[in-house]
C-alpha cells in the first residue's frame, strides 16, 4: 500500500489527485488498486495535511504532534494533578476493592456513588491527608481520581459512606485479607499485635474517655487502636477501643477476630509485656497458639530471679554485634531466653549517669536552703521536693533520702545501682515455641518494630489524629479510612520491590506529583493531555502494571 500522485491538465488549469493505492495481481498481471481518493489536494495547505495524518495517528491510539490548524480553536479547560493517584489505584484495583464494596453494599440503601467517596477519601488520606470538606473540594478542582473523576459526589455523600464503612468493616477486612492471600500467597505464621492511642477533639464519642496517653496528652480525650499485622507490616484486622481500656483486656478479642474471621488456626502471636497476663497466655497456649512476648522485670518476680541466677549478660554468646542470647530456664512450659545488646545498655547507662547527677544537683541546691529573698521551706516540704526531684529523674530506687536534725541528706544505694548496671540493654523474652530457636524467637520479637512502624505512618504520615468526628460511626469510619490508606502504601511499597523499583511508597508518590492532565476543548470536542513523564515516572508506573499511559484520550 502506498500513496499514488496523479496530475491532470484542462485547460489551463492543473489538478493534483492523492490517492492511497495497493499492487494486486488479476488476471495474471500485477494492476493497482484504489483504496481511498482524496481527491484534489493541490489548493490544501500543508497544516491540512498534517491534520489528516494526527487524526489517522489518533484513530490507531498513537501519539502525534497536533497540527497548527487545530491549536486555532483550542481552549485549556482545566489542569489537575494525576500521576500519584493514578498509582494507588491502580492498587486499589488490584486489591479489587471496587468490586469489594459494591458487592457487599448492593442491598444497602446508598447513594450509587458511595465506593466512589470511598476510594476518594482514601487515596487523598494516602497521598495529601485531609478533612472529609477538603477531599470534595479537591476531587472538584485540583486532582484527577481514576474511576472518581466525572463522578459529581456531594459533601453529605462522603460523611454516610463513613457509617457503611464502620457497619461492614469485618466483611471488608475478610475480603481483603482473601484477596492478599491470593495476590501474594500472604503468611500468618507470625502475626504481631500491638495498642495505641488516638487523642480526641470533642466530646460526642461514645468511645472516648481519658486514659494513659502514649500521646503525652493526658488533657485530651482518647481512643484505642489495637492493630493486627502480619510478618510483611501489611495490616490484617484494626479495632478501636475505649480510651480507658487495659492493653491486657484486648487480646483475646483480637484472637477471636484471628480465628473466627480470617481462619487463622496457628500461627505464632507476638505482642509486648502489655499483652503478657498470665490468663492471656494460658487462653493463647489453650487454642493452640503459640506465642513470644517480653517479661515487664519490674513486675516480675520470677524474672528477676531468672536473671540473677544467669551469668553477666554481657557474656553471652554473640548473634551479632548488637545483640548476644542465652536461654536462662524454662518454667511450665515457657522458656525464657535472655537478650543482651551492648549499644542499648551503654545509652541506658549513660542517660542513668545523667539523671542521677542532676538529681543530686538538685538535692543539694534543696540542702542549700532557698536564695536570699526565697521562702523557706518546711522540713515536710524539703522531703516532698525531694521526693518529687527522685520521681522526675527516675532515681526512686538509686537514692535514698532523710532528714537529719531538719536537714537533708541522701545515699547512694550501690546495690540497687549495681543490679541497674546489671540489668542495662537486658530484654526477658517469653515464648512456648517450641520449634523456634532462640535467635528466631529474638528476631520475631525484634519484628514487633513493625506494628510500631505502622502507628507511626498511622499518626504521622497518614495523620490519623487529631479526629474531629462528632459521633462513633463517623470517628470509626475516619479510623477505617487511615488503615485502608496504610494498606495501599505497603502494597504499593511491596509491588515496586517485587518489581525491582527500591523506593519507598512516599518517595515514589512524590516522584509522581509532577505529573499532570489538562483538559482541552477544540470545536466541542474535549480532550485530556497529560504532561511528559520523567524515566523515573515511566519505571514507576511499569512496576504498577502500567507501561505504556496514553498521552492524548
Amino acid at each position: 500500500m502506498f500513496l499514488r500522485e496523479l496530475t491532470v491538465k484542462r485547460g489551463d488549469a492543473t489538478y493534483t489527485y492523492l490517492k492511497v493505492v495497493e499492487s494486486a495481481r488479476a488476471q495474471g498481471r500485477i494492476v493497482q488498486r484504489t483504496l481511498v481518493n482524496l481527491g484534489n489536494v493541490a489548493q490544501w495547505p500543508p497544516d491540512r495535511l498534517r491534520a489528516l495524518v494526527h487524526e489517522l495517528q489518533r484513530f490507531l491510539g498513537e501519539d502525534g504532534p497536533l497540527p497548527s490548524e487545530a491549536l486555532t480553536g483550542v481552549q485549556l479547560r482545566d489542569c489537575r494533578q494525576l500521576g500519584p493517584y493514578l498509582a494507588v489505584s491502580q492498587v486499589w484495583e488490584a486489591l479489587d476493592l471496587d468490586g469489594l464494596l459494591t458487592r457487599l453494599w448492593q442491598d444497602r440503601r446508598l447513594d450509587p456513588r458511595a465506593v466512589a467517596c470511598v476510594k476518594a477519601m482514601v487515596l487523598a488520606r494516602l497521598v495529601e491527608p485531609c478533612s472529609k470538606l477538603a477531599v470534595w473540594e479537591l476531587v472538584r478542582r485540583d486532582v484527577w481520581i481514576p474511576g472518581v473523576e466525572g463522578t459529581r459526589l456531594p459533601l453529605h455523600a462522603y460523611y454516610r459512606t463513613l457509617d457503611a464503612l464502620y457497619e461492614t468493616k469485618p466483611a471488608i477486612e475478610q475480603g481483603v485479607h482473601r484477596r492478599l492471600t491470593h495476590l501474594f500467597n500472604r503468611d500468618v505464621s507470625l502475626v504481631f499485635y500491638d495498642l495505641t492511642s488516638c487523642y480526641f477533639e470533642g466530646t460526642a464519642c461514645g468511645k472516648a474517655r481519658q486514659g494513659y496517653s502514649r500521646e503525652h496528652r493526658p488533657d485530651l480525650l482518647q481512643i484505642e487502636l489495637g492493630l493486627l499485622v502480619d510478618a510483611d507490616g501489611l495490616p490484617i484486622g484494626h479495632e478501636v477501643f475505649d480510651g480507658n481500656v487495659k492493653d491486657v483486656a484486648t487480646v483475646l478479642g483480637a484472637l477471636d477476630r484471628l480465628q473466627r474471621e480470617f481462619g487463622v488456626r496457628r500461627c505464632v502471636f507476638v505482642g509486648d509485656d502489655g499483652m503478657a497476663s498470665a490468663k492471656n497466655l494460658a487462653t493463647l497456649a489453650a487454642r493452640g497458639y503459640e506465642y513470644i512476648t517480653s517479661v515487664a522485670l519490674g513486675r516480675s518476680t520470677l524474672g528477676r530471679r531468672l536473671l540473677r541466677e544467669a551469668p553477666a549478660p554481657w557474656t553471652w554468646p554473640a548473634q551479632t554485634p548488637t545483640l548476644r542470647l542465652r536461654w536462662v530456664g524454662t518454667v511450665d512450659g515457657a522458656r525464657y531466653i535472655g537478650s543482651y545488646n551492648p549499644a542499648r545498655a551503654a545509652h541506658t547507662r549513660a542517660s542513668r549517669r545523667r539523671h542521677l547527677r542532676a538529681c543530686l544537683e538538685g538535692l543539694r541546691a534543696l540542702q542549700a536552703g532557698p536564695k536570699p529573698r526565697g521562702k523557706k521551706k518546711t522540713p515536710a516540704e524539703v522531703l516532698t521536693a525531694a521526693d518529687r526531684l527522685r520521681r522526675k529523674h527516675g532515681c526512686q530506687g538509686l537514692l535514698r533520702v532523710a532528714l537529719a536534725d531538719e536537714r537533708l541528706t541522701w545515699a547512694v544505694d550501690g546495690a540497687a545501682l549495681r543490679a541497674a548496671h546489671r540489668l542495662d540493654g537486658v530484654l526477658l523474652l517469653q515464648t512456648n515455641a517450641a520449634t523456634l530457636s532462640d535467635g528466631e524467637v529474638a528476631q520475631g520479637y525484634r519484628s514487633l518494630w513493625r506494628v510500631e512502624d505502622a502507628f507511626r505512618h498511622l499518626k504521622d504520615g497518614l495523620r490519623l489524629r487529631p479526629i474531629r468526628h462528632w459521633n462513633d460511626a463517623h470517628v470509626l469510619g475516619h479510623v477505617f479510612v487511615c488503615v485502608l490508606a496504610y494498606l495501599l502504601e505497603r502494597v504499593l511499597e511491596q509491588t515496586l520491590v517485587r518489581a525491582g523499583v527500591a523506593m519507598p511508597a512516599r518517595a515514589a508518590l512524590a516522584e509522581l506529583r509532577s505529573l499532570t492532565v489538562a483538559v482541552l476543548e477544540c470545536d466541542g470536542v474535549t480532550l485530556r493531555r497529560r504532561s511528559e513523564l520523567t524515566p523515573a515516572q515511566r519505571r514507576i508506573l511499569a512496576a504498577l502494571g502500567l507501561p505504556e499511559v496514553p498521552s492524548i484520550w
